[in-house]
C-alpha cells in the first residue's frame, strides 16, 4: 500500500511539473508575441513620423 501511495505522489508531481512547463511555455510565447507587437508598432510609428517629416519639408519648400 505504501508503494501505491508513493507512485500516486510521484505521478502527481510529474503531472504538476508538466503543467508548470506547459504554462511557462505559453507565457513565454505570449511574452515573445507582445515584444514583437511592440517592436512592430515602434517601426510603423517611426515610418509614419519620417514620412510626415518629409511631407512637411516638401510643403515648406513649396511655400518658399
Amino acid at each position: 500500500m505504501n508503494t501505491l501511495m508513493e507512485w500516486i505522489t510521484v505521478g502527481a508531481g510529474l503531472a504538476i511539473g508538466r503543467l508548470l512547463v506547459a504554462v511557462s511555455a505559453c507565457v513565454l510565447v505570449v511574452l515573445i508575441m507582445v515584444i514583437l507587437y511592440l517592436i512592430f508598432n515602434l517601426v510603423m510609428s517611426l515610418k509614419i513620423w519620417i514620412e510626415d517629416r518629409k511631407r512637411r519639408k516638401q510643403d515648406e519648400a513649396m511655400d518658399q
